[in-house]
């Protein structure tokens, strides 16, 4: 049956590589005609950390090389297929929203991030967050955040070939955005 742990699957047909992403912290990279398993990796935490979702993972698109992972944290990664960093993606508190209930004064608590997406040439990232936000990162940096979702934006995908991307929330809903990339 299904595995209840296993969260996305991304594939490339150009390539012979499925990666997989799960709850335990992991990614595995697969070698799809022979099922066989090259490389099991985590991304970098730090070693008090115990282990963290791997919610998910889009391939660069230069190529095989790199992925971007996302994790059930305020960190997403870009790591090559030999499981190393490259860089690390994280929010801007100045860029993040006020909680509605928060006063003044108190600290932005940083969202965990649940999916993420990558504009056609990878210019642009886009991230969903479990406070209800998208954050957008132009490389590294986070250049600005939208209010998508009134509870937790689940999902985040980019049109391939038009300035758009769509959200969908836990609270029903789902959205177009224009973008300018």
């Amino acid at each position: 049956g299904p595995n209840p742990c296993l969260h996305q699957i991304t594939t490339s047909i150009c390539y012979e590589y499925s990666r997989r992403s799960g709850f335990d912290g992991t990614i595995k990279l697969w070698d799809s005609r022979s099922a066989e398993c090259l490389a099991t990796f985590k991304p970098p935490l730090p070693p008090s950390t115990q282990d963290i979702a791997v919610t998910s993972i889009v391939l660069l698109p230069d190529g095989m090389d790199q992925i971007l992972v996302c994790t059930k944290s305020p960190q997403a990664f870009v790591m090559n297929i030999q499981g190393e960093a490259v860089s690390m993606l994280q929010p801007d508190r100045s860029k993040l929203f006020k909680p509605k209930d928060s006063k003044d004064g108190e600290e932005v608590p940083l969202p965990d991030f649940v999916s993420a997406t990558l504009t056609p040439k990878g210019a642009i990232t886009y991230i969903a967050a479990d406070d209800g936000t998208v954050l957008c990162f132009t490389g590294s940096v986070h250049t600005r955040t939208l209010d998508a979702h009134s509870k937790e934006c689940v999902a985040v995908a980019s049109h391939p070939h038009q300035n758009m991307i769509a959200t969908a929330g836990a609270d029903g809903t789902a959205k177009i955005w224009k973008t300018n990339h």
